[in-house]
Formats: structure tokens, C-alpha cells, sequence
């Protein structure tokens, strides 16, 4: 049902954080029937990619083509509009259906390229690879679709196609492991991609009377530059988020797994703080509307504070009882004792960040309600090049130990970044009502 869109973006978020305490029990469900190995670190190198790339066409849709689109509807009718989605959906499933064919037939080469994994290793498990294809693929087509909801106030959409994802491939690994072994989670989420394709279209079909076969690419011009600009940054996310994997992918056996699995012990509380930036951004929405710049400024300082608090308590309490929580969670599953030592050892570095990433996530909320998006594009960029100069010698140095040690350091980077140009910057220079828009 329609909601209001205060209300709409509470549940969501809301929704969200069930969705990645269901995301961190699929972890769990992998750990315990799958274990690690060559076929784990392959999987959660592809998904992860294909989760990228996904929220690379997410991106675009919703910050350049749905707001347009949304003008097409209000000032054109929703015929102009049907046609400015439908040209973006069949250029992203020409490119796509494109790419799925020539990377098919390429393989093992390709795989050589974007992995540091040994080509046997690869070779055996391309089965894995064949179903990351189509399953990128799918992710593209349904972030569209879920966005052109989320435009008619279905909020949850993207949320709930999320939930979705997570808990098939639970029952995949659950219920098929037996017969297809590590494949099975990638099976899992074929199958739920497809389904999800049908159940939007359907929707779309259904709520909005949607028209699928309108088409006028001319519509699609106005935007080049602008989604260009972005695909290109959202190009270079997608580099940097995988650059420690594929370092990585070189040494031992397991070592994405542990680093995957110790992360999601990180992510678990980080989600909880982060739908308090999430629910407070709708307060410094109404504060930036009334331009109300000096209150608006100090909550975000508040609340920065207070979660940074809160994090560091929880950091401390996780830090006391690493040997109990993951002997807890992983070791009834096919871990080998010194994995499980591996990942202590990794969550143990790793939850310092837990403070910084917090404080930051708040205070990048700051930029998107004061449309500081370039500087934020700036910001991300500079912090991204010193984290992966840092990854790169410390991972080569110290291999799984160095990756904790690099995420710490870039994670404390990048807050302290996204403090520094949005609030210390601005109120060094006097700069108050904040510079244009477009800074």
C-alpha cells in the first residue's frame, strides 16, 4: 500500500535492518554447511561483485532517471514517462544480455583477469561463475523495476527484494547443499531473481497500468552526461570495494571467507546504528527545508557523538567476548579450528573501526540533504585511492591480518574525512548559508 513519505521511509528502514540481520543468518547458514574453502571465497568474491554492480544501476536510477522521470509524469503525462524507463531498461538489457553472451564464452580468461585465484581452483568451480552472470544480470533488471515503485511510494520494494534474496538463499543451501554442494546458494538466488522479475512486472502491470514496449531513446539525452559522470565514479567504487578481495584471492585458501565472515560480525551492530542515521535524516530533510543551517548542524554533531559513544561501547563489549561469539556462531559449522582462530583475530582489529564508520555514516547524511554531492563524490575519492594504497602494502605484507589493519585505517580515514569537508571546513571558512549546490 501507498504510504506517506515520512512514514514510507521509517518502515523501510525499519524493514531494512530485518533485512540484514536475515542477510548476516544467511552467513551463518553458509558457515555451517559450506564451511570455508576455495568454493566459498570463489561465491562471496562473485556476489558481491554482483551486488555492486546492481547498486551501480540502483544508483542511476534512482539519483538521474527517477527524478526525471517523475517530472515527465507530473508535466507530460505517464506515457512520456513510461517511455524515458522503458528505453533505459532495454539499453541495461541489450548491454547486459550482451555482456552475459561474450563474458559466457570467456570464462576462465576473464576470471584470470578480475580473480588472483588458482586457474585450476577457478576451473573447477566456473559452474559458480555461470550463475553470477545471469544473476548480476536479473539484479540490474529488478533494481530498475523496484526504484519505479519506490517513485509510486512503494518504499519497500528494493527492501523487500533484498529479504527476499537473502532468505532463498538460505533455503537454497539448506535444502539443495546435498546435491550441488557450494552451487547451491548461487541456484538459490537465480531462481528468486527470476521470480522477483515476474512478481515486479506483474506490479508495474497491475498498480501503475504500466506499458512495456513504448520506447523514445531521445528522451534518454538530457541525461547522458550526468549518468556518464556517475557510472563512471560508480565504476570506481566497484574497483576499490573489490581490490582487497582480489589481493586477497592470491594466498591461502579460505582467506576471502574469513575476512567475509569477520566483516559481517562488524556490519551486524553497524546496521543497528545506521538506522539511526537513516531515521534521522528525515529530521535534517524538514531542517534544511525551513533552512534552519545552525540547528541543523548541531543535531548532526549530536547525534555523531552519541552514536560514536554508543559504537565504542558495543566495539569494547564485542572486542571482551570475540573468543565466545564466534566460537558460538561459527564453530558448529565445517570451520577448522585455526579458521576460527583466524577470524578472532580479524573481528578483534577489525570492530575498532565500529566508532568511525558510525560517526561517519552520520555525517554523510550531511552532504545528501544539503546536495553537496560532488563534494561528497570528491571526498569518497580521495579517501578510497589512500585506502587502497593502504590495502595493497599491508595485505601484501601481512596478508589476512593486514586486510583488519588496512580496514581499520581506511575506515577511520574516510569518517574523518566526511567530517572535516562538510562541518570543520565549512565553519573554518565562515561559510554559512553553505556554498552552492553544486560544491
Amino acid at each position: 500500500m501507498a504510504k506517506s513519505y515520512k512514514k514510507g521511509a521509517l518502515y523501510s528502514s525499519g524493514l531494512s535492518f530485518v533485512a540484514k540481520v536475515i542477510a548476516f543468518a544467511q552467513q551463518l547458514c553458509i558457515a555451517y554447511y559450506c564451511g570455508i574453502n576455495t568454493t566459498t571465497d570463489i561465491y562471496f568474491y562473485l556476489i558481491n561483485l554482483a551486488f555492486l554492480v546492481g547498486g551501480m544501476i540502483q544508483m542511476v536510477t534512482s539519483s538521474i532517471l527517477v527524478p526525471r522521470s517523475m517530472e515527465f509524469r507530473t508535466n507530460q503525462g505517464a506515457l512520456k514517462e513510461m517511455q524515458f524507463l522503458n528505453s533505459f531498461l532495454l539499453l541495461v538489457f541489450c548491454v547486459g544480455f550482451l555482456l552475459l553472451i561474450v563474458l559466457g564464452l570467456l570464462a576462465q580468461p576473464f576470471m584470470n583477469i578480475i580473480t588472483r585465484f588458482d586457474a585450476l581452483e577457478i576451473a573447477v568451480n566456473l559452474p559458480i561463475y555461470y550463475l553470477f552472470l545471469p544473476v548480476t544480470f536479473l539484479i540490474a533488471l529488478n533494481s530498475v523495476f523496484a526504484e519505479i515503485l519506490v517513485s509510486y511510494k512503494y518504499f519497500t520494494a528494493p527492501v523487500w527484494l533484498n529479504v527476499s534474496l537473502n532468505t532463498a538463499i538460505i533455503v537454497a543451501t539448506i535444502f539443495l547443499y546435498q546435491t550441488f554442494g557450494g552451487f547451491s546458494m548461487m541456484i538459490g538466488a537465480v531462481a528468486l531473481e527470476l521470480v522477483a522479475m515476474v512478481i515486479f512486472v506483474c506490479c508495474l502491470k497491475r498498480i501503475t497500468k504500466w506499458r512495456f514496449f513504448v520506447f523514445d531513446f531521445k528522451l534518454l539525452r538530457a541525461t547522458y552526461n550526468t549518468m556518464g559522470g556517475l557510472l563512471l565514479n560508480q565504476c570506481l567504487v566497484i574497483f576499490i570495494s573489490t581490490f582487497p578481495f582480489y589481493l586477497l584471492s592470491q594466498f591461502q585458501v579460505g582467506s576471502v571467507t574469513i575476512v567475509n565472515y569477520a566483516a559481517k560480525l562488524v556490519q551486524a551492530p553497524f546496521a543497528l546504528l545506521q538506522q539511526l542515521s537513516i531515521v534521522m535524516q528525515v529530521k535534517l530533510n524538514e531542517l534544511n527545508a525551513q533552512n534552519k543551517v545552525e540547528e541543523l548542524n548541531k543535531l548532526t554533531k549530536k547525534v555523531s557523538y552519541y552514536v560514536f559513544a554508543i559504537a565504542s561501547v558495543i566495539a569494547i563489549g564485542v572486542l571482551l567476548l570475540r573468543v565466545p561469539l564466534v566460537t558460538i556462531l561459527y564453530g558448529l559449522g565445517k570451520l577448522p579450528e585455526d579458521a576460527i582462530q583466524q577470524i578472532i583475530i580479524v573481528l578483534a582489529i577489525c570492530i575498532i573501526s565500529l566508532p568511525f564508520m558510525s560517526f561517519g555514516q552520520v555525517w554523510a547524511k550531511l552532504y545528501f540533504t544539503k546536495q553537496k554531492i560532488k563534494r561528497y563524490i570528491y571526498v569518497m575519492v580521495s579517501a578510497n585511492i589512500i585506502s587502497c594504497i593502504v590495502y595493497f602494502f599491508l595485505i601484501r605484507d601481512f596478508v589476512i591480518t593486514g586486510y583488519a589493519i588496512a580496514f581499520v585505517i581506511a575506515e577511520t580515514i574516510t569518517a574523518l574525512e566526511l567530517w572535516y569537508f562538510i562541518y570543520k571546513y565549512d565553519n573554518t571558512k565562515q561559510n554559512l548559508p553553505y556554498e552552492n549546490n553544486n560544491s
